[in-house]
């Protein structure tokens, strides 16, 4: 058609903070679709590959209608078989553009308006594929018949719909504070990158025969394993870690772990997945060992009933509750070049693993929130959290600690990541 699409979705006419959320969709489909490319054809975060996909047209029509108002012609043209179509493609509207190039290709790509990825929905995805499938059938005809003034109106109508469902403010204030909130993580992100670190990304989900478990359960426990941890392999070598809950098909919570550990000689033969589920095993089996077999704390002639307490092992999460896991591997990318290693070994210093780790994921795994949303009360689940520098490490400290003072603030800064992760 005389529309191409890699014009009709031009970005310069959007405001700053739609571009800034623009990019971060294109984050999401560079790193792990595998959009026009050959299956088995990857590309360098160097590389000036531009993303086309139809979810990312939509978010930027989406965009677009935001701020335009749903004309899809710059004048009122007299509508007939006299009128030329380069008239009416001059004539055309920036959103006229984006929406008539929708339909062109439709017969060539064979990919439904409204298919958009039933995993990464953001909301202006959602609202774009409720409206087209509400006017699927009318959409298309319209599309199918010659242009004239009802046709058009029509169809302008029914963006107008489109358009005043799009919460701009909601949608704007969202993301500005998150960016807020990214910028202030930045700092941890440097510090878990300062040292030659192995990454490896994971879904970990507590669950148990009886229950499914809720997020301030299986947070209990992730707290409990990797405090624990610290003292087997392999998380004796942890650095820190990113720590995102999403939802599985049956909206159960699972966490969404990415992993750094501290990259030396004792780390190079060492098989970190294989470890991390022998470790698991072993504490899945002691919190359930403590489960069947409670053995009574006898006292002493000066212990009182509150040492007593606190030396007597209690089921993690009460009595009655057996808790299972169920663990998957991820990849960082599947795309791109620099990412592809499981696990993936990052340099300190400046080196391209490390440029695309912290250009591409970082802000990646950050905002997936906007492309995955909770079916529950979002407003009570805190889904990104993180480690904490080690106050031991803070930059802001120049006395050197004793082992006894480190091994104190590490008890301590462990009691308050439970705080914080519940």
């Amino acid at each position: 058609g005389l529309i191409k699409a890699d014009k009709a979705f031009s970005r310069s006419h959007l405001p700053p903070v739609s571009k800034q959320y623009l990019d971060i969709v294109d984050l999401k489909y560079l790193l792990y679709m595998r959009l026009n490319l050959p299956t088995l054809e990857v590309v360098s975060y160097l590389s000036k590959s531009s993303v086309e996909s139809r979810i990312v047209e939509v978010e930027v029509f989406c965009e677009t209608l935001k701020m335009d108002s749903p004309e899809l012609f710059y004048s009122s043209l007299v509508f007939g078989e006299d009128v030329s179509a380069s008239l009416y493609f001059k004539s055309l509207s920036r959103l006229g553009r984006m929406w008539f190039s929708f339909f062109s290709p439709l017969t060539v790509r064979k990919d439904p308006l409204f298919a958009v990825d039933q995993w990464l929905k953001s909301d202006n995805c959602q609202k774009f594929t409720a409206f087209f499938k509400k006017y699927q059938e009318e959409l298309e005809h319209l599309a199918n018949q010659p242009i004239t003034i009802d046709t058009i109106r029509r169809t302008e109508k029914i963006l107008a719909e489109l358009k005043t469902s799009l919460d701009v403010e909601a949608h704007i204030k969202n993301f500005k504070k998150m960016q807020s909130k990214f910028e202030e993580h930045c700092e941890y992100f440097d510090y878990l990158l300062a040292k030659d670190v192995l990454v490896t990304r994971m879904h970990l989900c507590f669950t148990s025969p009886e229950r499914i478990l809720d997020k301030q359960e299986q947070a209990k426990i992730l707290t409990e394993f990797l405090r624990v941890g610290r003292s087997a392999k392999p998380l004796r070598w942890l650095r820190g870690y990113i720590l995102r809950w999403d939802e599985k098909y049956d909206k159960s919570l699972y966490a969404d772990l990415t992993l750094f550990f501290e990259y030396g000689e004792k780390l190079q033969n060492q098989n970190i997945h294989g470890d991390v589920k022998s470790y698991l095993d072993s504490f899945v089996a002691k919190c359930n060992n403590e489960l069947q077999s409670k053995k009574p704390v006898q006292p002493n002639e000066v212990e009182t009933e509150k040492t007593i307490a606190k030396k007597e092992k209690k089921p993690i999460l009460g009595e009655g509750v057996e808790i299972r896991y169920e663990l998957e591997i991820q990849e960082i990318s599947n795309k791109v070049a620099e990412l592809l290693k499981i696990p993936l070994k990052i340099e300190a210093g400046n080196n391209p693993v490390k440029v695309a780790f912290t250009k591409l994921y970082l802000p990646y795994i950050y905002y997936l929130s906007l492309f995955l949303p909770l079916q529950k009360d979002e407003k009570k689940i805190k889904r990104f959290t993180t480690g904490r520098i080690p106050r031991a490490e803070l930059k802001s400290s120049n006395k050197k600690l004793e082992p006894q003072e480190v091994e104190e603030l590490e008890l301590q800064e462990t009691e308050e990541l439970e705080h914080k992760q519940t």
